[in-house]
């Protein structure tokens, strides 16, 4: 794909995997160079641009977008949300899914389809400076994915 900036919504690939490919691309940034300035994980990069991520939280798509030098919009128009919500809020005091662990990072059982679920734990922190620990969990098998963000 040969665009040259300025370049429309309407002229990039209608995946959100292919367009956060493409973009960085254009830009001239390696995964790892776009993960860093937009404060990211490579690994949660590689998941996008994998396909693993159909839909992005609020703050990781504003830093993709702000790295990328691109409206919000550009990424959210492209995003595809499956049945299920894609981020659930949990305090402390709420019970987690029985097959979701904040500090477990061995596979477990997707709920859907009882195929492996996999799961990833990072440490974070919100630009108010407030801490808190994603875990992220996608099936092997079908397109169940889900992203709990718990407070500390």
């Amino acid at each position: 794909m040969s665009l040259k900036p300025p370049f429309q919504p309407d002229s990039l690939p209608d995946t959100l995997a292919q367009r956060v490919q493409v973009l960085r691309e254009l830009r001239g940034f390696s995964s790892a160079k776009l993960a860093h300035l937009a404060s990211i994980p490579l690994e949660l990069l590689q998941d996008i641009e994998g396909g693993l991520m159909p839909f992005l939280p609020e703050v990781t798509r504003r830093r993709l977008a702000r790295a990328l030098r691109i409206p919000t919009e550009w990424l959210k128009q492209v995003e595809r949300v499956p049945g299920l919500t894609p981020t659930a809020i949990i305090d402390e005091t709420m019970p987690l899914p029985a097959n979701i662990s904040p500090m477990r990072l061995d596979d477990t059982v997707c709920p859907e389809c009882s195929g492996v679920l996999h799961q990833r734990s990072f440490e974070r922190e919100d630009p108010d400076g407030g801490k808190y620990t994603l875990v992220r969990s996608r099936c092997s098998q079908c397109l169940f994915q889900r992203s709990i963000e718990l407070a500390r």
